[in-house]
């Protein structure tokens, strides 16, 4: 009997593991958010950066990336900045209802 639930409990945690996604969350300020109203008009009015650029930016909390589980935490793991991000694995979750492709 003993058997049987150490190979229950092997499965449960092994199949879990398997159908995750792994989320690349952006968790930095971007330099601009700091600058003061009057200073941040001053590139975005000269034509530095335009106002499309500045409202596209990364945010904090934004997720970059999705990937199948494994590929940022795993023993083969691409590796990330982490000063930058944070990964946050959802296991209940398979990477296909994960992942939404780009729009061109």
């Amino acid at each position: 009997m003993r058997t049987l639930a150490l190979i229950l409990a092997f499965c449960l945690i092994t199949s879990s593991s398997l159908y995750a996604a792994e989320f690349l969350i952006y968790d930095k300020d971007h330099w601009m958010d700091e600058l003061p109203p009057q200073e941040l008009r001053r590139p975005i009015s000269s034509g530095q950066i335009s106002q499309e650029e500045y409202d596209s930016r990364y945010r904090r909390g934004d997720v970059v990336e999705v990937r199948p589980n494994g590929y940022w935490t795993g023993p083969r793991a691409k590796g990330f900045n982490r000063e930058a991000f944070r990964v946050i694995t959802v296991p209940a979750m398979p990477y296909e209802a994960a992942y939404i492709p780009k729009e061109n």
